[in-house]
């Protein structure tokens, strides 16, 4: 039986979405990817298993597509961690199990990494209809790293949860090579698994974010009023470590003295949740602590923007700064990118290989480092494009032309597309490959 002879049916899980709990970059590729499917593969059925926002689950039924939001609250308590995965876990099962009913349908389930959520799932269900994809966005162990932190207490079952899906998935699929590379060093996979791991990037929302002639009115976001007069420069990403909160902090009072209208607008997390401790994010006054009082005025702290109102940032901004110590795939630098938007970049994580053209030349301004040096290095360049916009504009406009070739959802999403179809349908017509790929019996 070819892939023609039976349906496909894709189900995701995470706990996090595009729409209600907006975490990081899982809920924002999932987003595009579902969309993406809605709209080019009208025939094939979605269900997206993820976090409720409210303390009661209801599914969002758009046909072809089904949202599934669970709620952390079980009689009337918060479910910790490995509690909710457990409950996930079952929930799919049942998902997967009702849809297996009708013998023409085979189901792929893509989970990311973080928090291991179908650990006992992918490793104790055996059966050539499924095809178990771990999609790697940055594993616990990476966070530890790059944000500083020890792996102790409740974070050992999360590492272990995640190590434990990961050896039991059938495919690993990574945005980056730097991604795929750190999970083979750490041993978090069998080297000799390494025909079943693939790297694929991340789509980019082309869509959304495209080039636009700067605004001339004004932009409110919150309190914050954007004066388009003034040289707006725009830092999106989560006020972390590892998205170098304490460098540009180390960077910002340099930054003001450029002129008297330059203007800095972070767009990200700032620490008012609980549950996110594996990325250790700043209260808005630890961030201010950081940098001299006389600047305050001209560094603006937005929190988190939704996409449709981060656009109309962009359109008010003359220039990004991205200073990553260790992301896998940044989406704030694909979104820079296909708005054109001149930036300032790390060349760290797996920021390399999003903005190098095919001579390896980077189409962006970057920093080399080291990391003790990016502060200097990011108020030099900055100061170079104040002075003169030329290179930036033309970086940017080249990166922007790389991404519609490389990155777009169509041409991404359709090269994962086809791998996992074609490892479905290679399992299905040998039920006993499963072993192969990861070992089961």
């Amino acid at each position: 039986m070819s892939i023609n002879d039976y349906d496909v049916h894709y189900l995701f899980v995470s706990t996090e979405d595009d729409r209600y709990l907006v975490k990081g970059g899982i809920g924002t590729y999932l987003g595009i990817f579902v969309r993406w499917i809605e709209k080019h593969r009208p025939g094939v059925k979605v269900d997206w298993v993820t976090e409720s926002p409210a303390e009661n689950d209801f599914v969002d039924d758009r046909g072809q597509i089904q949202v599934h939001y669970l709620a952390r609250y079980r009689n009337k308590k918060k479910s910790d961690q490995d509690g909710f995965a457990n409950f996930l876990e079952a929930y799919v099962s049942k998902l997967v199990t009702k849809k297996l009913i009708d013998p023409k349908v085979r189901v792929i389930v893509e989970a990311p990494d973080w928090e291991g959520i179908l650990a006992n799932f992918f490793s104790h269900t055996c059966n050539s209809r499924i095809l178990f994809v771990t999609r790697v966005h940055g594993p616990l162990q990476l966070c530890a790293v790059a944000n500083q932190f020890s792996i102790t207490g409740d974070k050992i079952t999360q590492d272990e949860r995640e190590q434990q899906q990961l050896k039991s998935s059938d495919l690993i699929s990574c945005p980056t090579h730097f991604v795929y590379d750190f999970i083979l060093k750490r041993n978090l996979v069998n080297e000799a698994r390494k025909e079943f791991i693939r790297v694929l990037p991340n789509p980019i929302n082309t869509l959304d974010f495209h080039p636009v002639s700067r605004a001339t009115d004004d932009l409110k976001i919150g309190d914050t009023l954007i004066r388009t007069k003034n040289f707006n420069i725009a830092i999106v990403g989560s006020v972390e470590v590892r998205k170098g909160a304490y460098i540009l902090a180390q960077a910002i009072e340099n930054l003001c003295n450029i002129s008297p209208d330059v203007h800095i607008y972070i767009a990200g997390h700032l620490k008012d949740r609980d549950d996110l401790t594996a990325n250790i994010k700043l209260t808005r006054d630890q961030f201010l602590s950081l940098i001299p009082d006389s600047v305050h005025s001209r560094v603006h702290l937005l929190n988190y923007v939704p996409h449709q109102i981060l656009k109309n940032l962009y359109a008010r901004t003359d220039l990004g700064i991205v200073c990553y110590l260790a992301d896998n795939f940044p989406g704030v630098v694909g979104e820079f990118g296909a708005a054109a938007i001149p930036f300032v970049t790390t060349q760290l994580g797996g920021i390399p290989e999003m903005i190098s053209a095919s001579n390896g030349r980077y189409l962006a301004m970057t920093c080399p480092g080291p990391v003790s040096d990016l502060a200097s290095q990011i108020f030099q360049k900055v100061t170079e494009f104040y002075k003169d916009r030329n290179i930036g504009t033309r970086l940017a406009n080249e990166l922007h032309d790389r991404i519609h070739l490389h990155f777009t959802p169509e041409i991404a999403l359709q090269s994962i597309c086809d791998w996992y179809e074609q490892s479905l349908d290679d399992k299905s017509e040998v039920p006993t490959l499963k072993r192969s790929m990861h070992g089961k019996n």
